[in-house]
């Protein structure tokens, strides 16, 4: 595979994060193919440092970081946060993507927000399992 000089590439690790090409498509040239637990981590840290540790704990309870074929619910919840595409888009814009990972991090954050986290919206057993309420700044001890 070869570059151009004038692209822009972010690599973490071994592997490509982003290149900027906008000949490439979209989900090659940006963040959204993510799936490798370090990448998706430091996605997190970068864009919201205040939740990290929150949403870090909540990916590793929910899906150990896989992203692409882990299915749970009866087959119904998919992805780092085990979205059901119901609730995904109750609560997110329809064109946001559910099996996409920042698009599933970025609606966890919205629904953290809403104090949802906790609850069978969200994430009940996770949090009740890690006491995610202890540092989840929006949540409502229950």
């Amino acid at each position: 595979m070869s570059y151009e000089v004038n692209e822009l590439m972010i690599i973490q690790g071994n592997s490509l994060v982003a290149i900027s090409n906008p000949s490439l498509p979209l989900k090659t040239s940006t963040l959204a193919s993510l799936t490798d637990k370090d990448d998706i981590e430091y996605l997190i840290r970068q864009k919201y440092p205040e939740m990290a540790n929150l949403l870090i704990d909540l990916a590793k309870c929910e899906s150990r970081w896989r992203n692409d074929g882990l299915w749970g619910d009866n087959y119904q919840s998919y992805g780092i946060y085990q979205f059901q595409e119901k609730t995904f888009y109750s609560y997110c814009p329809s064109s946001w993507n559910w099996q996409d990972a920042e698009n599933q991090l970025n609606c966890a954050v919205i629904m953290i927000k809403q104090d949802l986290g906790s609850t069978t919206q969200g994430w009940y057993n996770c949090y009740k399992l890690n006491d995610l309420c202890d540092y989840d700044p929006y949540c409502k001890k229950r």
